[in-house]
């Protein structure tokens, strides 16, 4: 079985083998359950700000400006100003969400389709980071949520049924462009899932890239399926040691300024360059209208 990481110590390859050989026919039953499927549901997406986002860890946030992640260890303010926010990055955010929604929904359908009157194959969206959790959450203060977790399940007889593997998953909307380019996992998207998987201890993880162009999605295989990577959580944990350093001490690190200072949300604290200079966004005078 696969359902912790230690279980990828423990278990033989051989077993190993046949159980990322199940996880891999997500992709295709979900091309099955979308033929089948006479089209009758509905869609419901909840919409939530930055300003919302507790303090501490996020693993979102993990790839992103150092100083972005010493502001969040040290619970500052979250709050993204109206001059500073970009619209068209907004609508890109809000469609993300919106695909969100729909793969969620469209996988919880799919097992309620394989699972028939027998429980094979179960989805939860939305499984929560947080240091209730006890283990690296807690000892980091991680607030988070993993797009969703696969249950695989067997009959044990009698209406009983055993849980023998789990499977992650990371929805990511990107562009034709740039999902032509993909050959593997941004290594962004690696270190983000790697915090998923330890926090929730899920020994496998699908990140599925949905191409917004012409909705082709990448399949549950490797390299966008893939175990555990030991050695790049002790890099990650090694980062988060040095934010919590750094935030005991109120040391800010350098700024790394850009275009993500634009929906950055501790820019009205930071002040970066890159905003007071007038590159973000202007809205038009009313003049124009």
């Amino acid at each position: 079985m696969l359902m912790t990481i230690s279980d990828l110590q423990t278990t033989p390859q051989g077993m190993q083998n046949q159980c990322v050989q199940a996880a891999m026919s997500l992709s295709n039953l979900w091309d099955s359950y979308v033929k089948q499927s006479p089209g009758d549901w509905e869609l419901h997406t909840e919409f939530r700000g930055e300003e919302e986002r507790q303090g501490g860890i996020h693993a979102s946030e993990l790839s992103r400006c150092r100083r972005l992640i010493v502001y969040s260890a040290m619970n500052t303010e979250r709050k993204v100003q109206a001059q500073d926010k970009n619209p068209k990055m907004q609508r890109v955010f809000d469609i993300g969400t919106i695909v969100h929604s729909y793969v969620q929904a469209q996988l919880h359908g799919m097992c309620d389709w394989v699972n028939g009157d027998r429980k094979q194959l179960t989805f939860e969206d939305e499984a929560p980071i947080h240091p209730g959790l006890g283990g690296v959450a807690q000892l980091y203060n991680m607030h988070s949520s993993c797009d969703g977790i696969f249950t695989f399940w067997q009959s044990m007889g009698q209406g009983v049924y055993q849980p023998w593997m789990r499977v992650g998953l990371e929805i990511k909307t990107i562009n034709d462009d740039g999902f032509s380019k993909l050959s593997k996992p941004k290594d962004d998207h690696m270190e983000q899932t790697c915090l998923y998987q330890k926090a929730l201890d899920v020994p496998l993880m699908w990140v599925l890239y949905f191409n917004k162009n012409n909705q082709m999605v990448t399949r549950s295989e490797p390299p966008f399926l893939f175990k555990f990577n030991t050695a790049l959580w002790g890099q990650i944990e090694k980062r988060i040691q040095e934010v919590y350093e750094n935030a005991n001490l109120s040391h800010l690190p350098a700024r790394q300024e850009g275009f993500h200072c634009s929906f950055c949300p501790f820019a009205h604290t930071c002040t970066p360059s890159y905003l007071n200079a007038g590159r973000g966004y202007q809205p038009p005078s009313s003049k124009e209208f």
